[in-house]
């Protein structure tokens, strides 16, 4: 089975032409500014490293063109239109064009003539953006080759064993863009080992692992799979978690049972958005591979009728009238979102064309698998159940000890956690429209128009300043912290009724066999009433 990343979002990222999957829209005169950013990277940082091969080179200045593709993209499609058009006035419409690319051909090399200068005289809010691009990814590619040099000898030890030898490969945009265009990045080494790059604290993630480690070393039911971490400041490196499918239906049984304990585990740690992009199906373990939405904050004027169930983990579906179904055990088929993204056709071709289209979400890694076979989570709620009840009952047995102020969960209260203003999806929804043609004649910064109220308003003006800078907005609070107060200094902050560290505290706590069993009517109401239908093919 070929290993796969978890990929980052994909609301603005362009789905692949069937004609040519592999092709940049307007690739030819993209190249030039790739070229200028190595050259910037050459001469500010120098030859940086030698553990990297010419292959992974390529996929890193590849990540900026399809970057700089989709800032541009849709800029140049309208003047590749109106090319056309000036051209062939009788108007021959684009999809009886034959396949070749004498006109496509013709408008780069005038585009190239004069430069793009001429665009971005036009549109001065895109030669904005692309040189903020392109600035973010000559520091945040210099950034992890220095790392990456940096940390040989401890990556060595993570990999449990000798020097796994040079890069062959790279694999970027793991994540979403955060904090100056970083994303996560996988790595594949001559060796054959597998390594994840995360570009921010993994304090949360050392924490998770440790406590699940206490949990494997102190009588659980089932054993945890852990994840092996090395936590540097500001950034760390990760054990690669590949997809692996069941070798039997004993396997496919426990998978399910230690889905219910990592249900329990997750609901009791404060954990929220664990989407099928944060779980791996890793043989008979279900693995949580991103923790920075665990140890979650309780909010003052919280309303959510769900805020304190085992529904707002985002591991079971959510009984609700949405169509799509995004959470880590429930999403396990090809569904429509009501999300559009940019789908070209034609690609570098003279029919070339740009629409819109419902996205569409293709869980694989977090889907178990037995003999070729993804299985339907709705053959085994028994089994989740069974492991959730089994695992919380594990925990009130072993109350007195968790609580202890030098036990396992006393590492939470120093970490931080992210907390949403918004979703992630409304952030991609303003990009895209910020990136429409009419938006970048101005000089500047595009403007940026959110459609719904922030959690937290007088953020607003920082989530603007993210966005205009091609950034998902991300907002960190210590696990112990009450207040979450503007991280620029400026007025305004909020309150929180309890802390992440306090909420934890506080659900341990409280555990009985009543509440266990309210959280089980839960979870068979979420089952219930999904509307999952079985899969037969992934």
């Amino acid at each position: 089975m070929t290993a796969e990343y978890p990929r980052g979002s994909t609301y603005l990222t362009p789905t692949p032409d069937p004609s040519d999957g592999a092709a940049v829209p307007f690739a030819q005169v993209l190249h030039s500014l790739v070229e200028e950013a190595h050259s910037q990277l050459r001469a500010r940082w120098g030859t940086l490293s030698d553990a990297i091969s010419s292959d992974a080179h390529v996929m890193l200045e590849r990540s900026l063109l399809r970057t700089l593709s989709s800032i541009c993209g849709q800029v140049l499609i309208l003047k590749f239109s109106l090319f056309r058009f000036h051209h062939d006035p009788v108007g021959t419409s684009w999809d009886e064009l034959p396949p070749n690319h004498e006109q496509y051909d013709r408008f780069i090399d005038e585009i190239l003539k004069g430069g793009l200068g001429r665009v971005f005289a036009e549109y001065p809010a895109l030669e904005n953006l692309v040189k903020v691009c392109m600035n973010q990814w000559v520091c945040a590619t210099a950034e992890f080759l220095e790392r990456l040099r940096a940390d040989r000898t401890e990556i060595a030890s993570l990999l449990c064993g000798d020097d796994p030898g040079a890069v062959l490969s790279i694999q970027t945009d793991l994540s979403d863009r955060h904090d100056g265009g970083r994303t996560a990045i996988g790595l594949q080494f001559e060796s054959g080992s597998r390594l994840v790059y995360k570009p921010k604290d993994l304090g949360s993630e050392v924490a998770y692992f440790s406590i699940l480690n206490w949990f494997n070393h102190n009588g659980a039911p089932l054993d945890f799979r852990t994840v092996r971490v090395l936590r540097r400041d500001g950034y760390g490196w990760v054990e690669f978690v590949e997809r692996r499918p069941c070798p039997g239906a004993e396997e496919a049984q426990r998978y399910y049972k230690r889905a219910g304990h990592l249900l329990c585990v997750i609901y009791l740690l404060a954990g929220v958005d664990c989407h099928f992009d944060n779980l791996i199906a890793c043989g008979e373990y279900p693995v949580l591979v991103d923790t920075e939405m665990l140890f979650q904050p309780n909010l003052a004027n919280n309303g959510s009728a769900d805020g304190g169930t085992v529904l707002r983990t985002g591991l079971l579906p959510r009984p609700t009238a949405e169509a799509c179904d995004f959470s880590g055990l429930g999403c396990v088929s090809d569904q429509s979102t009501r999300f559009r993204i940019p789908e070209w056709r034609e690609t570098n071709r003279d029919a070339m064309s740009l629409c819109f289209r419902a996205a569409m979400i293709h869980p694989r890694n977090n889907v178990p698998v037995l003999g070729g076979v993804p299985l339907s989570p709705l053959d085994y709620v028994g089994r989740v159940i069974e492991g959730f009840r089994e695992m919380y009952r594990y925990v009130l047995i072993n109350r007195k000890r968790l609580l202890d102020p030098e036990g396992p969960l006393a590492c939470i209260a120093a970490q931080k956690v992210r907390i949403l203003a918004r979703g992630t999806p409304e952030y991609y929804l303003v990009l895209s429209q910020a990136l429409h043609p009419k938006c970048l004649r101005t000089a500047g910064c595009p403007e940026i128009k959110f459609q719904s109220n922030s959690r937290f308003p007088f953020l607003e003006p920082l989530e603007t300043e993210a966005l205009q800078q091609m950034n998902v907005p991300r907002f960190l609070v210590e696990a112990s912290a009450k207040t979450f107060v503007n991280p620029n200094g400026a007025e305004g902050c909020a309150s929180f009724s309890q802390s992440g560290f306090e909420r934890v505290i506080s659900e341990i706590s409280n555990l009985s066999e009543a509440h266990l069993e309210k959280q089980v009517k839960l979870i068979q109401f979420a089952w219930a009433f999904s509307g999952l239908s079985r899969i037969s093919s992934c």
